[in-house]
């Protein structure tokens, strides 16, 4: 069972939200009492109870920040209401849970919001598990752990003050709390559910009755078309042989038509083959004829002779372009060394001015460092040497760092000499006023001690006046004792009349049990009936389900298994498993074949891209160098255009020669003439003689007209150097031309026929994985699929197979135990029953009448009992008192001790003050020393420190200029000097290779006039090498034409003709047998397809499935409507019988408690009665009226509106303490939140009498608690009486009102 332990509050209502604010009660077993006046909080601790066990707030807390301390009282916006339980759940392990609360103030309002909240388990080792409210429901889990409902944890174990009376509520709200504790409303729901979930199974039925007879005209109409359709293939089957036989009778003929056709193309063959040699052979006649039209000087000598001087003129021309070649490397070596020299001397300049900058640099340093030396020994007072002035600063830093190190050690001295003092004076100080600090402490404790001491004197006084009360107490209660002894009835007589009746009802036991076991055997064989009957049922079910799924897919099973399925059902599963796991290790197998052809295919299409992406490059530079040849030579053919550019240029140039050989020819013969002039004037070449001087001077004139000017030469000269230049251009184009030439030629086609084998070797993989996937798809994927589609079925069907072998097991079971009686009993079960319900009357009456003499008999023992325990208590008490009063006279002297002690221990702290002022003047004294050393210390260091920067400033510039003047020194000079005679030496270089470079220049455009005029010249001897060529080919063609004509001779093509009309002609009869028998074929084929397309239409496909799955539901469905009503009925009876049954344990305890606790004559006894509510249920929902009814004199009435406040707090609190007892099994706990509200004295002391009785007779039980919470203190006393309560809780607010929770003796609680 549950129990509580301790409980923590902290900012929930009045207590205080601060840690020091904390209080902690622990819960004492049996009984806990809790006393305080009015608004002190104590209804909080019902309140944080309830909250912690069920997450409920008190009433008003919901939405507010009621429940937490207030922040305005707590002068915070914010507030932490946070509460700790330690309890024991049912299980017996301890639980500690935490929630916490936070309020919030906001402009007009407070707002709560929870934070985590945590519970805390023990392991199975002991150790701690912490969960948080994240990972579980906190609230379901408080429940567990307390083992009981949360109705009776709000409603009866922690209910509060405000809704204690609820038992006499109004008729609805009463029926909501009393469904909640029986837990009604979640079985009538589980009731409406089974009853809606009937009527829509057999709603389900009636729609599948008439569906049945619809799948049932499908099916067998699907049956007729499978059987047409069967018959239709077979035909088909026929006419597909028909075919097959006529295409063997066409195959020799196709082979014969065909070798006809071979020698037929034969003959064709040759006659195309004449026809080209004889076209070849005219073409090389023309092409002949061509040369030599083109040829100027035909070679005269063989084709090796004409090979021989072509080579040999070749190797000339490759000798001279070699030298050309070097020449040009020559050049470029000579330009790029030039190139060089100028980038060197280009760096050399850009140095030059760097070091004469440096230069510059270093006699201003050299200036600077004369003028810092001169001025500072100038201002020095000492004599200083120049050469040594950087050793002279080093000196002076190291003498002023000396003296700097004395004067911090000096001033650390004597300020560690002060400090020491200073210390032993505050150390004197502290110990005295720590003395002073320990008396007066010890003066307030003795003072508080003389407190205790005087108010226990008081209490004293009071116990004369009770001990006077409780010795007359004691007489009337001896009084009593005593009469009621001598009216005691005779409970030996009682005692012997129970065990005389105990025997009989042993007997009547031992009989009941020997009808039991009777009416067990019988019920027994009929059980085993039943279940035998139940197992064959099941077994022939199974099989029925067996026999369907090999029929619904025997096709398919027969495809998977190659035709053979196995003969014992057993072996159906574990082949079909084997045949699958092979179909998917083959789809595995494809599957990575297709997945390297793809992988290869890749990467084939990722070359043929990079061979696309070659060929468009090619193609782009094919069409810029066209362009650039197009541009130079306008349109025209590279080797015509340069070969007419030859030939200008040597136009051009014999032109220019014969003109000056034709000047100096006629400039001679000029003065040839002139010189005969004076003497004989007559011609040079005939030597005519001329009759008249003037026709020797008009001879001359003719003929000097004849000679040109220098302006028709200079002409010449220009176009001939125009020619040149472009004939250079066209040159230098050549090898442009070669790359395109080589681009057009090899690179293009080598191009595209690698990507045409790429597109082949594409075409191929593609064509290999679509074969792969139609292998794929049709042989492994179709299969597969079928498999994955019957894999359900053949799951169900191995376990319809195990299931079948189960039941054979149980029917052989049931048949043995059948077989061992079958002797029929003496009596039947109706008389058995009979027997025992008779027997069963007089247990019954036997064992009331025992209940009524045991009562009778506790009663009267717990009345003689009750007295002799009252006046033991109240001897006990007045012991008690006596006691406390003998301690008077020791109070007494104890006083006047401490009195006399504290006199003692003022005097000495005033000594000690006195002695304390000396030492306060010595430590100011000490202090303003301490501070002057420090405030002269830091002056003079810094003063030294100043000197000494100063000093190293002045060493560290001199540093620098003696640095930077030795650097150029040693480095820079030297450097300046080299680089300066560099620069003579570069510009003789660059001379000479300037002279070496024309040069060049000369003799490459020489060789490259040589090399224009060779290939004039190579050009004809090529010519002259194709022409023999072609000689030769036509010759040997001529032979070929002469070996084919000789070869056509010895062929029959008229016999081949006349055989191949023959075999046409049988080959078009049997073309038209086998169109008849293919249109028949197709036409059957087609009535198949329809009838395929009939089988596959919606109201046909899948017919005799769905009509055995709608049978089986609809079997299934009826079966289930049995059961549900089944269960409805026995549900319902059960909750009847629950209900009756607990109604009377409530009833029963609130009789007993009512006449023991309350003191009236106007009620007899109170009951809670339960009517049906027979005009608001429904035919299938049961519901219950609850009503509190009174009864005086046998007459019943409702109690609510007719009683007392004090009555309805009496009824309400009994109602509670009876349901604790009836539903309370897992859970020991009982809180009473004020139960004496509105109560007289005489019905307060009963219920307190009650309550002690409660608690006297579940003391025994470990876990057993009773929480009471009262402000009434003669309540607590009545409580206090008995030997369950020896402390309670005293509750009150502080100064500060804030609640505070103090443990006190529960028989001193008054003097408090």
């Amino acid at each position: 069972m549950s129990r509580l332990h301790k409980m923590s509050i902290q900012g929930i209502r009045s207590f205080g939200n601060r840690d020091q604010d904390t209080q902690v009660i622990t819960f004492f077993s049996p009984l806990t009492v809790i006393v305080g006046p009015n608004g002190s909080g104590k209804t909080t601790i019902i309140e944080c109870l309830k909250y912690m066990a069920t997450g409920i707030m008190p009433p008003g807390a919901k939405t507010g920040g009621a429940f937490v301390h207030d922040p305005k009282v707590a002068h915070d916006t914010e507030v932490r209401g946070q509460i700790r339980l330690l309890f024991q759940d049912v299980t017996g392990h301890n639980v500690q849970v935490q929630r916490t609360l936070v309020a919030t103030q906001k402009k007009t309002n407070i707002s709560l919001r929870t934070l985590e909240g945590i519970i805390i388990r023990e392991g199975i080792n002991g150790e701690p598990i912490q969960i948080t409210s994240k990972c579980i429901e906190l609230d379901k889990e408080m429940v567990t752990a307390f083992g009981v409902s949360t109705a009776i944890l709000e409603n009866v174990i922690f209910c509060h003050q405000e809704e204690s009376n609820w038992p006499l509520s109004e008729g609805k709200q009463l029926k909501t709390k009393f469904d909640d504790i029986f837990a009604a409303t979640k079985y009538m729901k589980a009731l409406e559910l089974i009853r809606k979930i009937r009527t829509e199974k057999l709603q389900t039925v009636k729609i599948s009755r008439a569906e049945i007879g619809h799948l049932k005209t499908y099916r067998d109409m699907l049956v007729q078309k499978k059987r047409q359709y069967a018959e239709i293939d077979e035909r088909r089957q026929t006419s597909k042989v028909n075919v097959e036989s006529i295409q063997l009778k066409l195959e020799p003929i196709d082979s014969r038509l065909e070798f006809i056709a071979k020698e037929s193309s034969k003959m064709v063959d040759f006659q195309r083959r004449m026809d080209r040699l004889t076209n070849e052979c005219e073409a090389l006649k023309k092409k002949i004829r061509e040369f030599n039209t083109i040829i100027d000087e035909p070679f005269q000598g063989s084709e090796d002779e004409l090979k021989l001087l072509i080579s040999n003129f070749q190797r000339d021309q490759d000798k001279k372009k070699r030298e050309l070649q070097d020449l040009e490397a020559k050049k470029l070596t000579t330009e790029r060394q030039i190139k060089k020299l100028l980038d060197k001397r280009t760096s050399d300049t850009t140095r030059l001015g760097g070091y004469e900058f440096e230069e510059k640099q270093y006699k201003t340093n050299l200036i600077r460092r004369q003028q810092f030396i001169d001025e500072y020994i100038q201002n020095s007072s000492q004599i200083i040497d120049k050469t040594n002035l950087i050793n002279y600063f080093d000196k002076q830093i190291k003498i002023e760092q000396k003296t700097l190190m004395e004067k911090r050690l000096f001033y650390q001295q004597k300020e560690t000499n002060v400090q020491q003092d200073l210390d032993k004076f505050q150390e004197q100080r502290i110990k005295i006023e720590s003395t002073i600090k320990l008396k007066s402490s010890q003066v307030e404790k003795t003072l508080k001690e003389i407190q205790d001491i005087k108010q226990q004197q008081k209490q004293i006084e009071q116990y004369l006046n009770k001990l006077n009360d409780l010795n007359k107490r004691i007489e009337r209660k001896e009084d009593e004792y005593q009469q009621k002894l001598s009216n005691e009835i005779n409970i030996e007589q009682l005692k012997i009349d129970i065990s005389s009746d105990e025997q009989k009802r042993v007997q009547l036991q031992f009989q009941l049990k020997d009808l039991n076991n009777e009416i067990d055997n019988l019920l027994v064989n009929s059980k085993i009936n039943t279940e035998y009957e139940m197992f064959k049922k099941e077994k022939l079910e199974r099989d029925e389900q067996i026999r369907k799924i090999k029929v619904r897919h025997h096709e398919i099973l027969t495809t998977i298994f190659q035709g053979s399925i196995p003969e014992e059902d057993s072996n159906i599963y574990n082949q079909f498993e084997k045949e699958h796991r092979k179909l998917q290790q083959n789809r595995s197998i494809l599957e990575k074949q297709i997945q390297d052809i793809r992988q290869t295919l890749s990467g084939k299409e990722e070359k043929r891209r990079l061979l696309a992406d070659e060929l468009k490059r090619k193609d782009l530079l094919r069409n810029e160098y066209t362009d650039r040849l197009q541009e130079q030579l306008n349109g025209q053919i590279y080797e015509k255009y340069l070969e007419k550019l030859s030939n200008d240029v040597k136009q051009k140039q014999d032109d220019k020669g014969s003109i000056v050989g034709m000047e100096k020819t006629y400039q001679k013969f000029v003065n040839q003439v002139r010189s005969t002039l004076k003497t004989d004037p007559c011609c040079p070449l005939c030597y005519r003689k001329f009759d008249k001087q003037s026709e020797c001077e008009q001879l001359i004139r003719d003929m000097e007209i004849q000679i040109k000017g220098p302006e028709y030469r200079q002409k010449i000269d220009h176009d001939l150097i125009l020619l040149q230049e472009k004939f250079e251009k066209c040159l230098n184009l050549k090898p442009i031309h070669n790359q395109l030439q080589d681009i057009e030629e090899k690179d293009i086609p080598t191009l595209k026929n690698s990507i045409k084998q790429l597109d082949n070797e594409i075409n191929q993989l593609k064509n290999k994985q679509n074969d792969l996937e139609q292998e794929l798809n049709d042989k492994i994927c179709l299969p597969l699929e079928q498999c994955e589609q019957i894999k359900t079925d053949i799951i169900m069907l191995n376990k319809y197979i195990n299931e079948r072998k189960g039941f054979e097991t149980k029917i052989h079971v049931c048949q043995q135990k059948l077989g061992k009686g079958q002797k029929s009993p003496p009596r039947s079960l109706d008389e058995v029953k009979q027997i025992k319900n008779e027997i069963q009357n007089q247990f019954d009456l036997l064992d009331k009448e025992l209940q009524r003499k045991h009562k009778e008999l506790r009663s009267q023992q717990d009345l003689v009992q009750e007295l002799r325990e009252s006046l033991t208590e109240l001897k006990n008490e007045k012991l008690k008192l006596s006691s406390d009063i003998q301690k008077k006279e020791r109070l007494d002297e104890q006083l006047h001790k401490l009195t006399n002690y504290i006199q003692t221990l003022k005097d000495e702290i005033e000594t000690d003050k006195i002695s304390l002022e000396p030492i306060n003047t010595d430590i100011d004294i000490k202090t303003k020393e301490k501070n002057r050393l420090k405030t002269e210390k830091e002056k003079i260091l810094s003063e030294l420190t100043e000197s000494i920067n100063i000093l190293e400033q002045k060493l560290n510039e001199l540093k620098t200029l003696t640095t930077t003047i030795n650097n150029f020194e040693d480095r820079t000079s030297k450097l300046l000097e080299e680089l300066r005679s560099s620069f003579d030496q570069l510009n003789i270089q660059e001379k000479q290779l300037q002279s070496e470079l024309s040069t060049c220049i000369k003799t490459i455009a020489q060789y490259k006039d040589d090399l224009a005029r060779a290939d004039i010249r190579y050009r004809q001897l090529n010519d002259n090498q194709k022409l023999l060529q072609s000689q030769i080919e036509l010759e040997q063609k001529q032979n070929d034409l002469i070996e084919l004509e000789e070869k056509t001779h010895g062929l029959k093509l008229d016999s081949l003709i006349r055989e191949e009309k023959q075999l046409r002609s049988t080959q078009d009869t049997l073309f038209k047998e086998k169109h008849t028998a293919s249109a028949r074929l197709a036409t059957l084929e087609q009535q198949l397809i329809e009838l395929e397309q009939e089988l596959e239409q919606e109201h046909l496909k899948n017919a005799h499935e769905r009509y055995l799955k709608h049978f089986i539901q609809q079997t299934i469905e009826e079966i289930t409507s049995q059961d549900l009503e089944r269960f409805y009925k026995i549900l319902d009876q059960t909750m009847m019988t629950y209900h009756t049954q607990k109604m009377k344990q409530l009833n029963k305890i609130i009789r007993d408690l009512w006449r023991t606790t309350y003191r009236g004559t106007d009620i007899d006894a109170i009951e809670i009665r339960s009517d049906a509510d027979d005009e608001n249920a429904s035919k299938t929902r049961r519901t219950y009226n609850y009503r509190v009814v009174m009864i005086k004199s046998g007459s019943i009435m409702d109690m609510r509106n007719r009683c007392s406040a004090g009555q309805k707090v009496l009824a309400s609190l009994i109602i509670r303490l009876a349901l604790a007892e009836a539903f309370c099994l897992n859970c020991g706990i009982l809180a009473l939140d004020e139960p004496t509200t509105n109560l007289d004295f005489e019905n307060i002391d009963g219920l307190a009498q009650a309550l002690i009785e409660i608690v006297k007779s579940r003391a025994n039980l470990k876990n057993f608690q009773l929480i009471v919470i009262t402000h009434d203190e003669d309540f607590v006393d009545s409580l206090g009486k008995s030997a369950y309560a020896e402390k309670c809780y005293r509750v009150s607010k502080t100064h500060n009102g804030l609640s505070k929770i103090d443990v006190c003796n529960i028989t001193s609680f008054g003097a408090h």
